[in-house]
């Protein structure tokens, strides 16, 4: 299943637990507020979209938006009441994944020492599966 907002894969957390994770962070004054606002945003999110297992609860439930997205929209809920509070729950609560870093060759991984010899060169050449020197390559043929 796909999150509501931006169409990524849903982890198996439902968005139920993670607002009881969020409502023990705040301060108690907003809890009460948090707790409507959860109840209306999901009812509002869910709208026939399906439901998601949960693996800490283990239930279905009709919250189809992952985690990064519902803490983003509760973040901005909290900043409109108290800028403090919303800066310190984003850094507790943050989903946001690092991008991948890019695939390097393996020669670039190897850091320009050949695999069979073990010197350093600027020069690698791919063989058989290994990183190795023109001087080793030159060895095998």
């Amino acid at each position: 299943m796909n999150c509501a907002i931006c169409h990524e894969d849903i982890g198996a957390l439902c968005l139920t637990c993670t607002s009881h994770d969020i409502k023990a962070f705040l301060p108690v004054k907003l809890r009460k507020p948090f707790g409507q606002f959860h109840a209306s945003f999901s009812r509002t999110v869910t709208n026939g979209n399906g439901s998601v297992y949960c693996a800490t609860c283990r239930s279905s439930s009709g919250s189809p938006m992952c985690p990064n997205c519902y803490t983003t929209e509760i973040k901005s809920w909290i900043g409109e009441r108290n800028k403090a509070v919303a800066a310190k729950f984003s850094r507790t609560f943050s989903f946001q994944s690092e991008p991948l870093p890019e695939k390097r060759s393996r020669e670039e991984e190897s850091g320009g020492i050949c695999d069979e010899c073990g010197e350093y060169t600027e020069e690698l050449v791919s063989e058989s599966g290994e990183v190795v020197c023109s001087e080793c390559a030159g060895d095998e043929e």
